[in-house]
């Protein structure tokens, strides 16, 4: 499955796990067999790589917990092999919390208007998702023209 114009997609995800119950084998085989390079183990964690190298995969183990960490194009590229629905099946298996998910949708049309009308509804930088206003995050950055 792929995402296309106009849909939300999962842009980034992170899920946390007791120190117990990360579901780190399961991953590992998948994260092997669609082709990601592992890193050298370092400390208490481990990192994948895509094969274009442009997205990451990583996985921390302490004492008191595991995170699991996908970038968005780690996300992509786990789509694209038609792995999405394995991998989600694989991070609930064990008790988890979702401590982060980022959620992206691509529009047919120019930011920077688009980013003003946000801001007008929106003018305390808060969105209710569901019962509670959350503080929304933004990443932006001046073009070429000024705009």
């Amino acid at each position: 499955m792929t995402y296309s114009l106009g849909k939300p997609f999962c842009d980034w995800l992170d899920v946390t796990y007791g120190p117990l119950d990360c579901p780190y084998p399961d991953l590992n085989t998948l994260l092997l067999g669609c082709g990601f390079v592992p890193s050298n183990e370092l400390g208490s964690g481990r990192t994948y790589r895509t094969p274009n190298g442009r997205g990451t995969v990583r996985v921390k183990h302490s004492k008191r917990f595991a995170k699991i960490s996908l970038s968005g194009s780690s996300l992509t590229h786990l789509r694209l092999c038609g792995h999405w629905t394995e991998l989600l099946s694989i991070l609930a298996s064990s008790p988890h919390k979702v401590s982060r998910l980022d959620l992206a949708m691509d529009l047919p049309m120019d930011a920077a208007p688009f980013m003003d009308a946000l801001d007008a509804r929106y003018p305390l930088g808060l969105v209710n998702l569901s019962r509670k206003a959350q503080a929304v995050t933004r990443f932006v950055s001046t073009r070429a023209d000024g705009v």
